[in-house]
C-alpha cells in the first residue's frame, strides 16, 4: 500500500495481460487475494491487509471498465457522457505521431509511451496519465 502511488518499481502485479487474455480468472485473482487479506488480519497485518484491500477495489475498477466497454461498445468512439459529445477535439495527425512515439515534450508521458513501445507494457497510473 505504501508504493501504491509510485510508478517505478516493483509496486504492481504484473498481472493484466493475464487476466486479459484468460490465461487467469478474475475471480481467481479475487478469492486468492482476498484469502490473503483474511489470513493477514487474523495476524494483525494491517499493512498487508490494506495493500489487498487497495489492490481488489483496483480489480474491481477493471472489471468495471471492462462492463462498460461491453455493455457500451460506442465507448470506444464516443463519451458515455451526452455533455462531452461537442467537446473539442484536435485531430493533428503529427501530434498524434508525436504522442505514439513518446515525442510531446512532457516527460512522463513521453516516458510512459516509450515504455509501452518498448515492452508492451506500462504503469496503470501512466496509462491514465497518458491517455488523458
Amino acid at each position: 500500500s505504501k508504493d501504491r502511488l509510485r510508478v517505478g518499481g516493483n509496486s504492481t502485479s504484473l498481472l493484466s495481460p493475464y487476466l486479459h487474455f484468460g490465461e487467469v480468472s478474475v475471480r481467481k485473482v479475487f478469492n486468492s487475494v482476498r484469502l490473503k487479506q483474511i489470513l493477514w488480519t487474523k495476524e494483525g497485518n494491517s499493512v498487508g491487509d490494506e495493500s489487498a484491500s487497495l489492490y481488489l477495489r483496483a480489480i474491481g475498477l477493471r472489471e468495471y471498465s471492462r462492463y462498460i466497454c461491453f455493455n457500451f461498445p460506442f465507448t470506444h468512439e464516443r463519451s458515455l457522457l451526452n455533455n462531452l459529445k461537442f467537446f473539442p477535439w484536435n485531430a493533428d495527425q503529427a501530434h498524434f505521431k508525436a504522442w505514439r512515439q513518446g515525442r510531446t515534450g512532457y516527460p512522463l508521458v513521453d516516458a510512459g509511451m516509450r515504455e509501452l513501445w518498448a515492452t508492451g507494457w506500462v504503469h496503470n497510473k501512466i496509462r491514465v496519465i497518458v491517455a488523458s
